[in-house]
């Protein structure tokens, strides 16, 4: 039995849609619904029942999701023996998108005990999260997480998009932004005379420095701006969308003292 199709099976089941499993775990639609199909082949069981209202679990399907857990809970444990020989070192992989990880790293970092070695993997938000559901993350930074009953996660600050100018003359007509962000598409939703012209980048610093240079307005998070010190205004102050900073990790992490070290010093450092 492949353990990647029972992973398959348990993330359907976590996002209730074939759909909305496949773009959280970045494969395609029909790459998910063979994966149950070779799983229901192989154990002679119907899993879901399919619906025009959606899916839910066949009572099948409910007794091999509870025994798929226990699996994929024990996977996970044998990933976290991540030791070294003397068995004294603690080896943790921590996750956030490398614009998170400037907010807090350094901070975190430094208060770091020695026998901590840190691994750190950088994507977006949504692939960090599923990371730490599958095992291969043991906690993360993640901003504006999809709530789910098997994962622990603890709100710890947040911060605000905006919509910012240089203080000098600019384009009017433009603004620069991440289009690929949904909180930039929810502003620009409501943004009643947003310019008709755009200049899109993924890389925040990008977009501060265009928007230094009065290339237009600029959609930017304020704490970026405020640890950059760019020069910008906020546009709109009472105009924003609210990002929420939480930890994230599987229910076992932090049962000794080191991962519980790990948590606090996480929180501290993400306060500041």
């Amino acid at each position: 039995m492949n353990i990647k199709d029972l992973e398959n099976f348990y993330n359907i089941h976590t996002y209730k849609s074939f759909s909305f499993a496949s773009t959280m775990l970045g494969v395609t639609q029909p790459t998910l619904s063979e994966s149950i199909k070779r799983l229901e082949k192989e154990i002679g069981l119907t899993l879901f029942y399919r619906s025009k209202k959606g899916i839910s679990l066949t009572p099948q399907g409910e007794q091999v999701l509870k025994k798929a857990k226990k699996l994929l809970n024990i996977k996970s444990e044998i990933q976290g023996l991540a030791k070294n020989d003397d068995s004294n070192t603690l080896i943790v992989k921590i996750g956030c998108h490398s614009i998170v990880g400037r907010y807090f790293l350094t901070s975190f970092l430094k208060e770091l005990h020695s026998n901590i070695t840190v691994h750190l993997v950088h994507s977006h938000s949504r692939d960090i999260q599923n990371f730490i559901q599958n095992g291969k993350v043991d906690i993360g930074v993640v901003v504006n997480p999809i709530r789910n009953p098997d994962l622990i996660i603890k709100k710890v600050c947040s911060d605000k998009i905006c919509i910012w100018r240089p203080k000098s003359s600019f384009r009017k007509d433009q603004f620069v932004a991440d289009l690929e962000l949904s909180q930039v598409q929810s502003l620009l939703r409501s943004w009643k005379e947003a310019p008709s012209r755009h200049i899109s980048s993924t890389d925040f610093q990008v977009i501060g420095e265009l928007v230094e240079e009065g290339l237009g307005y600029g959609i930017l998070p304020e704490r970026f701006v405020l640890r950059e010190k760019l020069k910008l205004k906020n546009v709109f102050p009472a105009h924003f969308y609210k990002d929420e900073f939480s930890l994230v990790y599987r229910p076992e992490f932090g049962k000794n003292e080191a991962e519980r070290f790990l948590i606090k010093s996480l929180t501290n450092a993400l306060r500041l």
